[in-house]
Order: C-alpha cells, then sequence, then structure tokens
C-alpha cells in the first residue's frame, strides 16, 4: 500500500497537503521540501498515512529532505497540533509563529561554532589610529584584553559597533573568525545564596515530591515573599538530574532583574529567548535547546514552543498577567499552552503569582492544580501599610493630594524613594474645546487623542497617528482649547516644581523605547541616584526596588467603573502588585490610593481581607452570573473597512449559528459592535458564543468553523476565533 506524506505549511492554507514521498525516508516532524502552484515551498511532516482524498495519480512526491533527523520531537509535534485544534488556527499558522523564521526557510541549523572578532596581531596599536578615531581606539583597546568576541558581548559593552569594528578590519588591526563553541553543562554557584526560610522549604520539598511526573501546582506568595528563589533552587535540582527547565516570563524587557538573577546563579547554561533576537540568534537559540546546550531557557510566550531535548521543569512566574496571551494572528494563551505541554511532556509545572487569575484559583479550588501558598515576606521585610486618601472636594495638583504631597516630603527627608503610579502615559489623556465641550479625537479610531508636551502633539495610543495641536477648535472655531486629566509627563513636571532638589525620573514606554534605556534607569534607581519614580505598570512586572518606602497609586478610579467583566480582577491585581514594590528592604514601607470612591467595596475588601478574600468574592459572583472560569467563550471577531461588510457576515453566520445551537448546550449571543467599533481605520463586531464545557464550545466552533468556510462573504472581511478571550470589546 502506497504511503502518503500529510504536510504542513508555514503559512495560513486551512488544510494540510498530502505528497508522496521520493526515495529519501521522510517522517513526521522532519522539514522537506516541495512544489505548490509552482514554486518550491518548505513544509513540515505531520503523520504518515495510508489514505488520501485526492487522487493518487495527481499526487506529486516531495521534492526531497532538508534534515536527516527530525527537528520537532512527537511531543512537540503532538502539542502544535492540539494548539491547533483548541484555537481553531491552521496548523500551517501554528507552525509560522512556532517556527523561527530561518527553520521555516529551510536553513540547515547552525554549527557548533560562533563568529568573534580578535586582535589580528597583538602588536596592533591605538596609536596607528587617528586622534578623532574615538570608538575605534575604545573598541581596540577593549578587544585586546580579551581573547576574542562575539556579538552578544559587543551588544553589551557597545553601542552602534558595527561601523567602527568594520573599519578596524579594513585596517588589518582586526579579524573576524569562526571559532567552536564551549558547551557548558556545569554551571557555577559560588555566588551567596539566600537563606530559605520555613515555607520556602516546604513548597521546594512538595515540588521535588511531584517532580517525576506531571503536576501543575499554584505557588502564590505575596510580593516580596521569595519566589524568585524558590525558582532556582528547583532549577539547580533539574540540572543536577540533567534536565532542562523553562521559565516564561510575561515580557522579558520587563524582567531584567530575573534573568540576571539566574545569570549570576547559572552562567552560561541560561539562554534568553524572545522576539526582539535577530533570525540568526533565534536560530542559534532553537539550536541550543534543541542539543541541550541551553539548560535553562528565560523567555516570553514564543518560548512554548521550543524544541526541548530533555525538559523536566516549566516554570511561569507572573502567570496572572495578560501579556502571555497573545492578541494577533494565534490568539493562544501561553500559560495553558505551557501546562498542556507539561501534561504531554509528564513534568511538573509551577504557575508563580502573588494576585493569581480567577481560572487558575478555580482550577486549584477544585483540586485540578495543587497550591501552595508563601503568606509572608522572606527576609526581615515586612508587607506595606494601605491608606486611602479621599480626594474629593480637595485641590489637586497635576492629580496630587496635599495628604500625599506631605508624605513624598516626608520620605524624602529621610532620604528615601518613593514610586508615584499612574497608568497613563503622556501630558494629558484629552484636549477638550471649553466653548462647546468637543474632545479631540483620532480619525481612525473610536479613541480620544492623548496631549503629548515633549513633542506638542496628540497622539492616538491605538494607532500611534500624531496631529500637531490645533489653534482652533475644529468644531466651533473657538481658541479655547485644554487639556483636561493628568499623565505620566505632567506629574513628572509638576513633582519637579514641587520638589526642586529632588531628582525625578520617569518611566513609561515613551521614556525606555530606546534600547537597554530600561535596563539603565533601573540601574540608576537601584544605586540611589534616583529620589522620586514616576511609572506606568512597567513597573509592576518582576523589579525588586528595596529602597522605595511609599507607592503613591494616583488615580484608582480609573478601573472602577469598566464594562469589561475582568476589571475589578485586573485592578486589584494591579493595587496589589503596584503596592507591592513599596517597603521590600529593612523599612516598613506605605502605599498611599487616591479615589474619590473610598467606600467602593472592592477596595474595602482588598484593604481590609486581602487579595484572596477579594478573589474568593469575584469567584462566588462569577459562578453567579455565569461568567469565566465557571463558564467558557469564544468570539467570533470581524474587521472591515465598511460596517455593512460586518453586519453582512455576522448575519450569515448567525443563520448557520443559531439552528446549529439548537443540538448542543451553546449559546448564541447576536452581533454587536465591539466597544472601541473603529480601530487603525477598521470597522469591528463580534458574536459571543458561551458553553457550560470547554470541549461541547470547541466541537461546536469547530462545526460552525466548517459552515463559514463554504461562504463567499468570509472574503469580505478579516474574521478569526478568539478562545477564551481576557477581553470582550
Amino acid at each position: 500500500m502506497t504511503s502518503i506524506l500529510r504536510i504542513a505549511i508555514p503559512s495560513l492554507i486551512p488544510t494540510c497537503l498530502d505528497y508522496l514521498p521520493n526515495r529519501q525516508k521522510a517522517g513526521p516532524g522532519m522539514r522537506v521540501k516541495i512544489s505548490l502552484r509552482g514554486k518550491v515551498c518548505m513544509g513540515v511532516v505531520i503523520s504518515e498515512e495510508q489514505n488520501t482524498s485526492v487522487p493518487l495519480g495527481k499526487l506529486k512526491p516531495i521534492i526531497e529532505m532538508v534534515d536527516k533527523e527530525r527537528v520537532i520531537a512527537a511531543n512537540l509535534l503532538a502539542l502544535l497540533q492540539w494548539v491547533s485544534q483548541y484555537y481553531h488556527y491552521p496548523l500551517g499558522g501554528v507552525l509560522r509563529v512556532a517556527l523561527p523564521s530561518l527553520i521555516r526557510k529551510a536553513k540547515s541549523l547552525p554549527q557548533d561554532t560562533v563568529e568573534i572578532w580578535r586582535i589580528r596581531r597583538q602588536s596592533a596599536q591605538t596609536a596607528e589610529l587617528s586622534k578623532q578615531a574615538f570608538k575605534q581606539r575604545a573598541l581596540l583597546e577593549w578587544l585586546s584584553k580579551l581573547e576574542g568576541a562575539d556579538k552578544a558581548l559587543l551588544d553589551m559593552e557597545f553601542k552602534n559597533w558595527q561601523t567602527p569594528l568594520k573599519i578596524l578590519e579594513q585596517k588589518g588591526l582586526v579579524e573576524r573568525r569562526q571559532v567552536k563553541i564551549k558547551k557548558q553543562k556545569t554551571h557555577d554557584t559560588k555566588i551567596p545564596r539566600h537563606q530559605l526560610n520555613a515555607d520556602q522549604r516546604r513548597v521546594i520539598k512538595a515540588m521535588l515530591a511531584d517532580c517525576n511526573g506531571f503536576s501543575c501546582t499554584l505557588l502564590e506568595g505575596v510580593t516580596g515573599s521569595g519566589k524568585t528563589e524558590i525558582y532556582l533552587e528547583l532549577c539547580e535540582f533539574m540540572l543536577k538530574q540533567q534536565k532542562q527547565v523553562l521559565v516564561l516570563v510575561p515580557e522579558i524587557a520587563l524582567t531584567i532583574q530575573t534573568v540576571a538573577r539566574f545569570k549570576a546563579r547559572f552562567g552560561s547554561s541560561v539562554q534568553v529567548f524572545h522576539s526582539r533576537l535577530s533570525d540568526g540568534e533565534r536560530l542559534r537559540a532553537w539550536s541550543f535547546v534543541a542539543d541541550g546546550t541551553a539548560q535553562i531557557v528565560i523567555g516570553t510566550r514564543s518560548a512554548t514552543f521550543l524544541p526541548f531535548k530533555e525538559l523536566g521543569l516549566i516554570i511561569v512566574d507572573e502567570e496572572h498577567d495578560g501579556s502571555y496571551k497573545q492578541i494577533e494572528s494565534l490568539r493562544y494563551h501561553a500559560r495553558d499552552v505551557s501546562v498542556k505541554r507539561a501534561q504531554l511532556e509528564n513534568i511538573p509545572i509551577l504557575l508563580g503569582s502573588a494576585t493569581p487569575a480567577l481560572e487558575t484559583l478555580r482550577n486549584a479550588t477544585i483540586g485540578r492544580y495543587k497550591h501552595q501558598r508563601l503568606m509572608r515576606r522572606a527576609g526581615s521585610a515586612v508587607m506595606p501599610r494601605f491608606r486611602v486618601v479621599d480626594v474629593r472636594g480637595q485641590r489637586l495638583e497635576a492629580g496630587l493630594s496635599k495628604p500625599l504631597l506631605q508624605l513624598i516630603d516626608a520620605r524624602l527627608k529621610k532620604r528615601e524613594q518613593v514610586l508615584l503610579f499612574i497608568n497613563r502615559r503622556g501630558y494629558a489623556p484629552l484636549m477638550m474645546c471649553r466653548d462647546c465641550g468637543e474632545v479631540l479625537s483620532c480619525r481612525h479610531c473610536d479613541a480620544h487623542l492623548v496631549y503629548h508636551k515633549r513633542i506638542d502633539k496628540l497622539s492616538c495610543h491605538h494607532c500611534n497617528s500624531q496631529i500637531k495641536v490645533p489653534q482652533q477648535c475644529p468644531q466651533c472655531n473657538s481658541d479655547k482649547l485644554e487639556t483636561m486629566g493628568v499623565g505620566t509627563q505632567q506629574i513628572e513636571e509638576k513633582i519637579q516644581t514641587l520638589f526642586p532638589d529632588a531628582r525625578v525620573l520617569r518611566i513609561d514606554t515613551d521614556a525606555v523605547r530606546r534600547k537597554d534605556v530600561l535596563a539603565q534607569r533601573l540601574e540608576q534607581i537601584h544605586s540611589r541616584q534616583v529620589d522620586i519614580i514616576v511609572g506606568t505598570q512597567i513597573l509592576t512586572k518582576g523589579h525588586d526596588l528595596p529602597a522605595i518606602t511609599l507607592t503613591g497609586i494616583v488615580n484608582v478610579d480609573q478601573g472602577l467603573f469598566s464594562i469589561d467583566f475582568r476589571s475589578t480582577e485586573r485592578l486589584a491585581q494591579l493595587i496589589t502588585q503596584v503596592g507591592g514594590r513599596s517597603g521590600r528592604g529593612d523599612v516598613a514601607g506605605d502605599v498611599v490610593l487616591q479615589t474619590h470612591h473610598p467606600e467602593h467595596p472592592l477596595l474595602r475588601t482588598l484593604l481590609e481581607k486581602g487579595y484572596s478574600a477579594l478573589s474568593a468574592e469575584l469567584l462566588q459572583e462569577r459562578q453567579q452570573i455565569g461568567l469565566p472560569p465557571y463558564r467558557h467563550l469564544t468570539l467570533l471577531r470581524v474587521e472591515a473597512r465598511q460596517p455593512k461588510l460586518n453586519t453582512a457576515f455576522l448575519n450569515q453566520v448567525e443563520r448557520y449559528a443559531k439552528p446549529l445551537a439548537q443540538h448542543s448546550q451553546v449559546r448564541v449571543y447576536p452581533p454587536i459592535p465591539a466597544a472601541m467599533e473603529k480601530k487603525v481605520g477598521y470597522h469591528r463586531a463580534f458574536m459571543l458564543f458561551e458553553a457550560q464545557r470547554a470541549s461541547e464550545l470547541n466541537r461546536y466552533i469547530a462545526t460552525l468553523l466548517e459552515k463559514i468556510e463554504s461562504l463567499a462573504s468570509k472574503r469580505t472581511v478579516r474574521w478569526y476565533f478568539d478562545v477564551d478571550p481576557l477581553e470582550i470589546d
């Protein structure tokens, strides 16, 4: 019987394609070159089949094999197929997300060499260079002290080193060579260890007892309780067992300290993997993971799909963070995919957070996950004191109340650091006409324009368009335009005026857009070169700032009255995480919350009983209403240049969806426009599907998807399913 190769191409082709083998033996997980529509493409063999729906005479043989061995192991291939089925996304599209671009382009895996630059002759002297060649001199002097330096080392030491180094090569002072990589299977643990407390030892003991098979454990530990130290100890154990560890973090740029601590402990055994790596760096990292050279991988979402040789443990840090959910192309949740991978690999997974997601807490409550707690801070640090400031009727200076300003002054006199948090970048979130009330809005989005004083422009934070500040109101021609509200830039300006001797530093995406700026600013904070930090949620993720003793949350009210059912959970997490930056050293910390609603039930419960009590109340509320995690949701999101195209397409889908739902327990909601109906020039709408069991909803969507594929109107809109959406907008 003829063997058939079922092949997926890393593209959005909705199905796999069947090909005949050639004389070479190609099996699942191997890359092959095939002919498709007159072009040579790279595909991945998914399976070998005996049957095909295509007549054998029409099947083409593969052109050639790219690999002699499989590049995607059986467990990883099974994971990719599960992701395709669960998130209703073409398997080829999953491969496009999971595989580095050079792997998709059929490039060979790199050899065990790396390119380095070194002094060509020991007699090379900086005297041979002109006095103006400062960068060349610095590079030459630095290289003279080393046996050689690769790109990664040069990136760490110099900015814009490529041109001066090329000139040094042309002058014959420096040469480029390929050298064999020293694959280090050991790690240096000579740095001082933190003394573990009884709670940390208990958690480690429980985890090690479950390390021989699949288990999922929630580690709920208050901010500063020493979760990272537990991660380090577990990694130490796994490395001794010759196993690899995957450590997922929400955003690599925002977890600099985590990476630094792991590298200080384990040296070159640590590999970092994220989207900012070059294509060559991603390919090399992929290769190091595949051959076991990289023993610990710290990465963002995409690291979930790396080809580990001997994976022994997965750690998901800050598991509640929304950054783990991809919001474009393949809309997967890295935490949930990691749990599935641990199950397929038959290994333990640890989910760590001070503020666990309600879905995770629910799984722990019903016994699906194990639950470990760290309820006190490590060492001598104590939890911060929370204080609510009622700002009703108060005169605020750039959003800052008199009580908060007095506390800032007191901390500065003690030479302690202060953090002021507001999750609004820019100078002011609105510009409004005082005469007619017109609010200046983006013409591409249903959103207000934000005023940025430094560049004196109005900017849309959704499509990044900018306009000059108009001289007159576009509605009534009045010249009485003024800003409303407060952003980070305005607070920074006011603080500098009120405390002229204080060293003020702003940290938001505008301020740290360039490479390495965030690391530099964090170093300034740690070295006590800064007195007051003004920042957004960038500072809530993975940063240990022990000198901060006062945190002011400028505007708590932003999240109290959102239409999103998850907003209460998110606000509680944000308050807890931001407040957790305070008092992590030897001095007790304070957290000030400014609000117009001091009696709000969320604030009262959170501050009087803590996040655990509030999350229990929220779970009870979700159960009564019928919301996740007690019900499962899937959205069909649609975008088009003209809203009538969305309406026509969704009406057709609804005509299929409702009769189909009569034979299941799935509830179908009618199509509605998104809360922000227009975004980046596209009009948006959606349909919501709900069921009690995820498996039933998944089967229903799979059947509906087949119907949608037959609609001609599907080509008039951009459409996709969003499984387990974090936002219904």
